[in-house]
């Protein structure tokens, strides 16, 4: 009979994780990256963005600009944390100037707070490998 008690603790411990509320919810959104260069031509950066506990960064694709569409480098290792550090560059031609939306990060949330995101620009250069002034912004997509 005391073997029988012990079962039953047992199998109540092994199945109650299972019954366990499991009330977050996992969501994912697009999170645009621009640079606005002004009217220099951008032709490399480097940025690092930053995000909170709940958010995994699942993915990486190119910008919108012929010159940067093509998925930015990355460290693969991180793509899965909260940092990471994204590069491009290009030689064409025609280069981007002004707001350019350089990459799209599809992120991973979950709803146990509201994300939150800071993007920070390392460095802008232009077609001659000169630094440039510029703007780095994110716009959440749909």
């Amino acid at each position: 009979m005391k073997y029988f008690y012990i079962f039953l603790i047992l199998c109540g411990l092994c199945i109650s994780p299972l019954l366990a509320d499991k009330s977050e919810t996992i969501k994912f959104i697009p999170l645009h990256v621009y640079i606005d260069s002004g009217s220099q031509p951008l032709a490399a950066y480097q940025f690092e963005l930053n995000a909170s506990d709940n958010v995994k960064i699942v993915g990486i694709e190119g910008g919108q600009h012929p010159s940067f569409n093509s998925p930015p480098y990355y460290d693969t290792k991180a793509i899965m944390n909260q940092r990471i550090i994204i590069a491009d560059y290009s030689t064409n031609q025609d280069l981007p100037t002004g707001k350019s939306r350089i990459a799209t990060l599809h992120l991973q949330v979950s709803d146990t707070q509201t994300p939150y995101f800071e993007t920070q620009l390392t460095i802008a250069g232009n077609e001659n490998g000169q630094p440039i002034d510029g703007i780095i912004s994110t716009e959440r997509g749909e």
